[in-house]
């Protein structure tokens, strides 16, 4: 007989000692609510402020989160506050932070709901303040505009031309120089005698390229040339999905995925084609409502990430289709705890971030391995509470030892999410101690103790079940 124990990959047994719960691979296409949990970040654990409006990671490491009180920086252990200070000078201005950038030098600009545009010197620690000279003449002008009109709900930093493109609500897309603190005023619709209100919000900017601008605006995402200073319109179509606002929009290659009211969808800017996603009434795996709040691509798993509006978050396998809908109802015990979010993004290790009451983050690095338990997770759990002793097969099964009366063994094969009990005897009282091998044929054998001595089974490879085997 040549048994080969592969000890060093696949015992995982130490003798006598007792274990409550069980770790275990993840296969890489496994995609259940369970296979999705999250840690929570409060005031309790330093957060200014329960309210995240907006997230960033910074190329240093630090993840930025915006509040209602100001900015907070977090670098992994611990919050530091940057807040307004009326007896500090170089303190940031009031307002909630809505939008987080970085420039080539490592200050941080934000803007916030006060119609602030404000930068942290890094090296000083000082903040400058700077203000819309377009919103606040307007305002000035015009009493009856609401006090969030004209903030600048998006900003992008170039670091090529040193400035500041901006887009704002209801005065269009504004280019700030950092150099002459001067602005540029560009209308998406510059032949309209009202040259501000909702036809000249724009609530995202990004960099396409070099000389093009991705925009967000009434009408669509649109180009906006850097270079001639015009809009250039993309869809060419009557799809509400294309031709409406959206409420958040990225860029990952040559794809753009855009969350709007209507679904969500990416397009391909050399195929011109796109894919969509909408909800199908009774049909589960489609996404959970079209109102769309944000969206974010993950490269390092294909998945897409969907806020919904109401409804918590949706996961979309973009290489099987298969959706998992993570919300208060379903996700609760795995940390999903609101119906919304405001925010969507990945660090540099892959950790998904979301902002909204508290922060949530998803570390896909744990998940790698998870816990099973008498009643947990609720979808795939043991049913029992103790396990003396473990092995992982060649075929990547996980038999366990169940340390309780009568009990015998358990078969866990994780691709297909099935489960099989093995040698459960109700005439034996004593707890088994059980020890397994494999040999290079793919036979399994499993060793326990008894009141008569040693017991020995032989399960072979393609068989359904064990028999008792003699040495």
């Amino acid at each position: 007989m040549n048994l080969k124990a592969h000890q060093s990959k696949k015992i995982i047994f130490a003798a006598l000692f007792l274990i409550m719960t069980a770790t275990f691979s993840f296969n890489a296409n496994a995609q259940k609510v369970s296979d999705f949990i999250f840690e929570k970040y409060s005031i309790q654990n330093g957060l200014s402020q329960s309210q995240a409006n907006c997230i960033y990671q910074d190329k240093l490491g630090y993840i930025w989160v915006g509040t209602q009180a100001g900015v907070d920086r977090f670098d992994g252990y611990k919050f530091k506050q940057y807040s307004h200070d009326l007896k500090n000078e170089f303190s940031r201005a009031s307002g909630w932070v809505i939008d987080i950038k970085e420039d080539d030098k490592g200050n941080i600009w934000t803007s916030d709901t006060y119609g602030n545009i404000a930068y942290l010197n890094r090296i000083n620690e000082h903040w400058e303040n700077i203000s819309i000279y377009v919103r606040d003449t307007l305002l000035k002008s015009n009493k009856t505009l609401p006090y969030r009109f004209g903030e600048a709900s998006s900003l992008l930093v170039d670091n090529k031309t040193k400035s500041l493109w901006i887009g704002s609500r209801g005065t269009g897309l504004l280019n700030f120089d950092i150099s002459t603190k001067k602005f540029k005023q560009f209308l998406v619709h510059p032949e309209n005698a009202v040259k501000f209100g909702k036809h000249e919000v724009i609530n995202k900017v990004l960099a396409l390229n070099d000389s093009k601008l991705l925009v967000s605006t009434d009408m669509g995402l649109q180009y906006f040339d850097t270079g001639n200073h015009t809009f250039i319109k993309i869809f060419n179509t009557t799809d509400s999905i294309f031709i409406t606002q959206v409420n958040d929009v990225k860029i990952n290659g040559d794809n753009i995925y855009a969350a709007t009211n209507y679904g969500a969808f990416i397009y391909n800017t050399i195929t011109k084609q796109s894919t969509v996603f909408k909800n199908i009434p009774n049909k589960a795996n489609s996404i959970a409502s079209n109102l769309v709040r944000n969206i974010h691509f993950s490269q390092s798993s294909n998945y897409l990430w969907l806020n919904i509006i109401n409804q918590g978050i949706d996961i979309i396998n973009l290489s099987t289709s298969k959706i998992v809908h993570l919300n208060k109802n379903a996700a609760k015990e795995y940390g999903i705890e609101n119906e919304n979010y405001n925010e969507i993004i990945e660090d540099k290790e892959n950790n998904i971030w979301l902002g909204g009451i508290n922060i949530t983050k998803y570390d896909p690095n744990k998940r790698k391995f998870g816990l099973l338990a008498k009643n947990f997770p609720n979808d795939f759990n043991l049913g029992f509470s103790f396990v003396w002793g473990t092995f992982v097969d060649s075929k990547g099964h996980i038999w366990l030892g169940e340390y309780a009366p009568h009990m015998g063994i358990m078969e866990i094969d994780r691709k297909n999410n099935t489960k099989k009990r093995y040698l459960e005897d109700a005439s034996i009282s004593n707890i088994r101690v059980w020890k397994f091998s494999e040999d290079a044929k793919g036979n399994l054998f499993a060793f326990c103790n008894s009141p008569n001595g040693v017991l020995f089974y032989k399960k072979e490879s393609g068989a359904s079940n064990f028999i008792s085997w003699d040495l």
